[in-house]
């Protein structure tokens, strides 16, 4: 019983470990973002992505 629980507290803490490292992934990504947000208006649909 002790065992599960210890290993659903790693298990947790490794899931925050991972949501840390993809929200700093995210703020260094910002200066490859487009000048334009794309809209409806703007976007390309190609068949091949329906």
């Amino acid at each position: 019983m002790m065992r599960n629980i210890a290993y659903a507290l790693l298990l947790t803490l490794f899931a925050f470990g991972l949501i840390a490292v993809a929200q700093e992934d995210d703020e260094d990504s910002d200066s490859f973002a487009p000048s334009e947000a794309v809209t409806a208006d703007t976007a390309v649909v190609f068949p091949t992505d329906i």
